[in-house]
């Protein structure tokens, strides 16, 4: 953003290269680079290759917001008077598609009528940028994927994409026919679909169809992903992926929506964390040659079972009631990361009706109900102003902007005002949306239930549902309003005044219908990467209070980096090392770091056991990230469950040098002396594998 490049500092700045360039290469170079840094990188060069992811990502958002906002506004006009003209590719489902620099833009709608709905399709391109990320966090560099975005803009969404150097005649996985020909002839791809396969926890399965008669056709082949995820060895001879919408196993069906199964999927934090690879291609024509169908089928009810009768349960009983009674007592309730929380257990958001089922309903889980409410009914907001936004577009058919904005300022004085319309809107449309797509039943649904004035009801010194409300809806749909808005929406009392009018905003309030967007979330990662190592080598200049404020907007971006990728093991580690960085020269000033001890009730350091906690269970195996979790506990001074933590770093890596070194200290402080000198013995053999220097230290605090 612009505020973020305020902040930095010219001269410290490396050359930036201005033209837009290869997408995929500058993509594809600079990320080997930054895969190839370990320990011994020197902090200069962490801070600027991490400047040339930001500035590619920064570059490609910026396209991607430009012209696909200019391509949804003039979606209706005739094509000799649209700006950027539309081509044609092929593919079933796709509808037009543009290319400018270097892009390609592709509208998420149900062109055919295979989803059942532009909502579904909506879904469908949600689910193709979760397919790409799960594949870009494999680190696999042979493995490419393209630059993506969605831009959501006045009721539609299009996906951008990076053009890749490929063609119909590069294909050798997957099937781009709709499974008649299934492709497998490159030995080396697929056995690097088997390592992204075997890391995202998806299972080996035949793809094909079969005849009316039952036999299957030739084509047949068996792949590590869904047969409709496209392969390439490209032009340039290296191997691209495309086609991620069906990368994640499907939920079991319940036959009461269209073709559920290619949408509604289980969530990537699910499927790696279960107990067995689940199928891509489950309930889909693609398994049809398989002999296993049925078993494939039934794992996924199975797991579906597990999901909503183990798993949710004890999310509620053992996290989330903790979670929001901790946002209560610092007094941040408005601050919590509901939808966060929920992803990180690898739940989706469309669960909160069985989520609320069990929470209980004492008076003391008030806040939680009301959370969880709050976001369901947003969403279902969300939805429908995104739907007449759409429908005016089709009937106005012209880019303009004053026809969209009364309609926006009309829906929301029908929501927030005070009116016998707004109640009715909510009795009937809103309840009706809860019930069907968030699985909310019982009192809050029910065909009496005053449902706007419960949600009032619910108001209490932590928490003001209204207003929360009304934040949440405009998180989801990008809206700006005007200074004057801002101001009361930034006060309870003042909002709860606005609402008790009919008519609470007026076509002056909104400043923009806006736009949102949604992408890899490289931009805040190479940020908080840029802030945090920036920080560091302040901190080796001594400037601490410098360092503190770098290290928060670190944590920042960190933090906004997790919101859509919850379970990232190394954006987990960094928050938490921010987190005891902030702890340690707030404490020490700067120096004599290794001397101060941390009070476990301190909220940065509750917040970095936190993230150390999530970062060990999104990758037990992690042998840095067990490490620096054991040193955290020792400053926490809580010896044993430190000392239980470095063994298990150990027993991932027993040459860590620096790991081995530590543990010695730690025995020797507990009086284990003998044992204590055969861990520095085995330190000093192993420091030709890691130097002990300076600029090595700054991955190690």
């Amino acid at each position: 953003s612009s505020s973020d490049e305020e902040n930095f500092e010219d001269s410290s700045l490396p050359s930036v290269n201005e033209s837009i360039g290869n997408w995929t290469e500058r993509f594809q170079n600079t990320l080997e680079i930054l895969r190839s840094f370990d320990a011994n990188t020197p902090l200069d060069q962490l801070i600027d290759r991490n400047a040339d992811l930001l500035y590619l990502a920064q570059d490609f958002l910026h396209c991607a917001e430009t012209y696909g906002r200019i391509i949804i506004a003039e979606r209706f006009l005739s094509v000799q008077n649209k700006t950027i003209k539309p081509i044609s590719l092929g593919g079933v489902s796709g509808g037009e598609k543009y290319i400018v620099h270097q892009t390609l833009f592709k509208f998420a709608v149900d062109s055919y009528g295979i989803l059942g709905s532009d909502y579904a399709a909506a879904k469908v391109a949600g689910n193709e940028l979760k397919g790409l990320i799960c594949y870009f966090n494999t680190q696999l560099n042979d493995l490419r994927v393209p630059l993506m975005a969605l831009v959501d803009y006045m009721g539609f969404r299009i996906v951008a994409m990076s053009l890749l150097p490929i063609s119909k005649d590069t294909l050798v996985y997957g099937t781009n026919d709709g499974g008649i020909t299934i492709h497998n002839s490159n030995m080396k791809l697929s056995e690097h679909m088997k390592q992204a396969a075997e890391i995202i926890n998806i299972k080996k399965h035949v793809c094909g169809l079969r005849t009316i008669s039952g036999s299957r056709l030739r084509g047949w082949k068996e792949l590590f992903s869904p047969a409709d995820l496209e392969g390439h060895l490209g032009e340039d001879g290296n191997f691209y992926l495309i086609d991620f919408a069906r990368t994640l196993p499907p939920e079991a069906p319940d036959m009461t929506s269209k073709s559920c199964h290619l949408f509604r999927l289980l969530r990537p934090e699910f499927i790696k964390a279960y107990e067995e690879p689940l199928c891509s291609d489950g309930f889909s024509g693609f398994l049809m040659a398989d002999p296993q169908v049925e078993k494939h089928n039934e794992s996924i009810r199975t797991a579906t079972e597990y999901l909503k009768t183990d798993l949710i349960p004890r999310f509620v009983r053992d996290s989330l009631v903790w979670q929001v009674r901790e946002a209560v007592e610092r007094d941040s309730l408005h601050e919590f990361r509901l939808t966060e929380a929920i992803h990180a257990k690898g739940i989706c958001i469309r669960h909160i009706g069985y989520i609320l089922n069990h929470v209980r309903s004492d008076p003391e889980f008030s806040c939680v109900r009301a959370l969880l409410i709050v976001e369901a009914t947003a969403r279902v907001i969300k939805n429908k102003l995104r739907g007449l936004l759409r429908r005016k577009m089709k009937h106005v058919r012209q880019p303009l902007e004053a026809p969209y904005r009364q309609l926006v300022v009309r829906f929301l004085n029908l929501v927030f005002g005070k009116s016998r319309e707004s109640v009715q809107f909510w009795n009937n449309k809103i309840k009706k949306q809860l019930a069907s797509k968030f699985n909310i039943t019982g009192q809050p649904t029910s065909k009496d239930f005053p449902l706007k004035k419960f949600v009032g009801l619910m108001e209490t010194n932590e928490l003001s549902p209204n207003l929360l409300l009304f934040n949440r809806l405009v998180s989801l749909t990008g809206l700006k309003f005007m200074p004057q808005v801002c101001a009361k929406v930034s006060d309870s009392e003042a909002f709860a005044r606005m609402t008790k009018e009919r008519y609470p905003f007026d076509d002056t309030d909104l400043d923009e219908i806006g736009y949102r967007v949604k992408h890899m979330n490289i931009i805040a990662e190479a940020l908080g990467s840029y802030y945090y190592y920036k920080g560091l080598r302040q901190s080796l200049e001594g400037c601490s209070e410098t360092t503190i404020e770098l290290l928060r907007t670190a944590l920042e971006k960190y933090e906004e980096a997790l919101s859509s990728n919850p379970t990232n093991v190394g954006l987990l580690k960094n928050s938490a090392l921010c987190c005891t960085r902030i702890v340690e020269l707030a404490a020490s000033g700067g120096s004599h770091l290794e001397d101060i001890q941390f009070d476990p009730s301190a909220a940065d350091v509750q917040k970095a056991d936190q993230y150390y906690i999530r970062a060990v269970a999104a990758d037990p195996d992690d042998g840095e990230t067990l490490y620096s979790y054991a040193k955290f506990l020792w400053k926490c001074t809580r010896l044993e469950r430190a000392e239980e933590y470095f063994l298990q770093s150990l027993e991932t890596n027993p040459a860590f040098v620096w790991c081995l070194r530590d543990y010695g200290v730690l025995l020797s402080e507990r009086g284990y002396e003998d044992i204590a000198e055969e861990f520095f013995v085995l330190a000093s053999k192993k420091t030709t594998v890691l130097s002990n220097t300076p600029r090595t230290r700054h991955l190690y605090p």
